[in-house]
């Protein structure tokens, strides 16, 4: 498996090289919807993501200050298929994986959240071996990354993969 996304980041990096050499970003399309490869800025971040008819499609790269990938993003008609962090030496930190549209409504104590999406998250450890795979569910409005909640089967790997520990996470009460 590790193959597959030594493959993925290297078909990435070599799009984004090519990407870099067009003298055409932030174009609209006839419906004056962004259309073609975008360089967008927010905060200290900068975004270059593919767009078709007004919605993220295809790869994107989420660039730090310095200009180093910090995260790859893969969108199929303007929905998340996979998210992959890279750490401060480039090496493969975490994904996020297999989304999946549900509706679940989920009590709390005090509190009801409304869940539309479920995905994996897969974290590694520095020499690429899997470290964890958890299920999660996105609250509706949220994004993956801050406002996800690990429910149901968890599994954690030491360094040389072998499975150490399963556990089952349950919806915090609130």
């Amino acid at each position: 498996m590790n193959i597959r996304i030594i493959l993925f980041i290297a078909l990435c990096i070599f799009q984004f090289v090519k990407v870099s050499g067009q003298n055409i970003l932030n174009q609209y399309d006839s419906e004056g919807s962004k259309h073609g490869q975008w360089l967008e800025k927010a905060g200290s971040f900068v975004f270059l993501t593919n767009y078709k008819n007004g919605k993220k499609d295809g790869i994107g790269y989420q660039l730090n200050c310095n200009g180093i990938i910090f995260a790859i993003y893969e969108y199929d008609n303007g929905c998340i298929v996979r998210m992959i962090y890279l750490d401060d030496q480039q090496r493969l930190s975490f994904m996020m994986t297999d989304f999946l549209d549900v509706d679940t409504i989920v009590h709390g104590k005090e509190l009801t959240h409304r869940f539309k999406t479920r995905f994996k998250t897969i974290i590694y450890h520095p020499n690429g071996v899997i470290k964890s795979i958890t299920n999660n569910y996105l609250i509706e409005g949220g994004g993956p990354e801050m406002d996800s909640f690990e429910i149901g089967k968890a599994y954690y790997y030491d360094d040389k993969g072998n499975l150490i520990e399963t556990k089952e996470r349950f919806f915090p009460s609130f």
